[in-house]
């Protein structure tokens, strides 16, 4: 099994490669717990709608995440995750059932779905600029489930397993239940739009609300009007999501802190002082992690595109480091350092030009919902208020951010350095990755790369080598090879270990009954010499109660 092999592999990582692994997984979980702290408030939770301003939202969800986090370690956050989930799918599936039964059944919101091309899965496309495609959609979504696996937190919950067993079966029931709930909140996207649809009024055309992450409490605000406590559940599934993210990366970062960055570089302290630095810790994230929520909420975009642009430029290359470990024996240190780092500034330089660059495609919104029913509030009266002639010509803010798989609609076709910047976000992983295993195996062989007879094969995932033979023309041990060889160690050193038991076993019992026979004998000459030195009793001086010396022995 190939993850078992990747935490062995862990204990014997270099030093650079151990720190530049700690940084990367740092700023990532740094910049990732950030933006999912500022989804439920900045993004969703708009003071326009629920009434409360976001940077004390921002800041309240910060304070209790630090307080049960600190106090608790991870203990606390993996019991506060699972009541947390209970609470995030109560909340989505209160909207999917009532969203549903409003717009008139399952079958109805399919329908409206689809007649207004929100299920067009299937472009074949291959311009790696198109935004969303069949390809980058598929090979994009399975590259960023590979990035997980490697994240500070999703290991340190598999490590926290008490056996091998035990991780294998929480790794089969994560893999359905992510798939499940991305489902659920796909479906709530298609609830959102039908709804409004139905409603002939799409707030965010008619500018009712400015962020097309709004969408959806808006429409909760809609639906359940007359239901109270509803809006409040959405509420609580919102600030669950971001507590338990924002706890999870909290409790990473405090755990890579003192493990790889102080505890290796200072002198040994006592388990206090451990706790005590890595309490300290997480506070000092928490605070970072507010200041760059309060950042993330002023860029424009949905929270799908700058977590991928962010999983991309950062935990992608993350996850070449391991794959480079894995798949390319002659990797070493040098080689694994620098093509980590270049995958990063790849990534970002895409992103960045991606983002600054005025001649980069823009993606086109799919037709929204009709606004021909929507209705403009008065002082006295409520009148209808036609504004599809107003918002004919104009387009929407965040135009740009929202999902669409249409093709992309520009003055010229990009070139050069525009062309570049133009990739579809899906892409950067694989580009992210390729280029730390390209890199890192380039430097390697310029800098001494690793010789066959220094890698151990037991780290190495062979599903990559077809036949036996290698580039080096050495012979590399299939899994089921080392699996066997693996296992007649196991057998001889159990074996060795139970004949030396054994062994031991009779060597302590010879040395008690050894002991037990000198005992014995010693409490006889005892005996013996005691009975030497006491006088001998007669029998008239036993009657007469008289002791008598021996006088033969005198």
């Amino acid at each position: 099994m190939v993850f078992p092999k990747i935490l062995k592999a862990l204990s014997y990582r270099t030093q650079l490669i151990s720190l530049t692994a700690s940084l990367t997984s740092s700023a990532l979980d740094t910049l990732f717990t950030s933006v999912k702290s500022d989804s439920p408030v900045v993004k969703e939770v708009d003071y326009h709608l629920m009434g409360f301003p976001q940077f004390a939202s921002i800041i309240i969800v910060a304070i209790a995440a630090v307080i049960y986090t600190s106090m608790g370690g991870i203990k606390a956050v993996i019991w506060t995750d699972v009541f947390q989930s209970f609470v995030m799918i109560a909340g989505i599936m209160a909207i999917l059932i009532k969203g549903t039964i409003v717009i008139g059944g399952v079958k109805s919101t399919w329908t409206i779905a689809n007649d207004n091309g929100r299920l067009n899965f299937f472009v074949w496309d291959t311009d790696i600029t198109r935004r969303h495609t069949f390809w980058n959609l598929f090979v994009g979504t399975m590259i960023r489930g590979t990035g997980l696996i490697f994240n500070q937190s999703s290991v340190q919950r598999i490590c926290s397993t008490p056996t091998l067993k035990d991780a294998r079966k929480v790794m089969l029931f994560v893999s359905p239940a992510f798939l499940i709930t991305m489902a659920m909140a796909f479906f709530e996207g298609i609830v959102a739009y039908s709804y409004y649809h139905t409603l002939g009024c799409d707030p965010l055309k008619s500018k009712q609300i400015t962020n097309p992450n709004q969408i959806v409490p808006y429409m909760v605000m809609d639906i359940f009007n007359s239901l109270p406590g509803m809006p409040g559940l959405f509420m609580a599934s919102l600030f669950s999501a971001s507590l338990s993210t924002l706890s999870s990366g909290l409790s990473s970062l405090s755990a890579l802190f003192w493990q790889d960055l102080v505890k290796p570089h200072t002198k040994p302290m006592s388990e206090l002082k451990g706790t005590i630095i890595s309490k300290v810790a997480v506070v000092v994230f928490g605070i970072v992690a507010v200041c760059v929520a309060l950042l993330v909420s002023i860029i424009g975009g949905t929270l799908t595109q700058i977590t991928g642009t962010i999983l991309s430029a950062i935990g992608f290359p993350l996850t070449g480091l391991f794959l480079l470990g894995c798949f390319c024996p002659w990797a070493n240190a040098k080689g694994a350092f620098i093509g980590t780092i270049s995958g990063i500034i790849l990534i970002t330089w895409i992103a960045t030009g991606q983002y600054i660059s005025p001649n980069v495609r823009k993606a086109v919104p799919l037709p929204s919902a009709p606004i021909d029913k929507c209705y403009v509030p008065s002082t006295n009266i409520t009148t209808p208020y036609n504004v599809s002639t107003q918002m004919s010509t104009s387009t929407y803010e965040y135009h740009s951010t929202v999902f669409t798989t249409e093709s992309p609609i520009v003055d010229k076709i990009p070139s050069g350095i525009d062309y570049f910047y133009s990739i579809a976000y899906p892409w950067f992983g694989v580009i992210g990755i390729f280029a730390v295993m390209l890199v890192g195996s380039i430097f390697s062989f310029l800098t001494g790369y690793t010789k066959p007879e220094e890698s151990n094969p037991i780290y190495l995932i062979s599903i990559m080598y077809d036949t036996k033979e290698t580039i080096y023309d050495k012979t590399v041990c299939v899994d089921n090879e080392l699996d066997n060889q693996l296992r007649k160690t196991d057998e001889e050193t159990n074996n060795h270990m139970n004949n030396e038991n054994s062994t031991l076993l009779n060597v302590l019992e010879e040395n008690e009954h050894h002991t037990k026979s000198q005992k014995n004998s010693f409490n006889k000459l005892d005996c013996d010499s005691k009975n030497e030195s006491l006088p001998l009793l007669s029998e008239d001086s036993t009657q007469q109660g008289q002791i008598v010396p021996n006088e033969s022995k005198t």
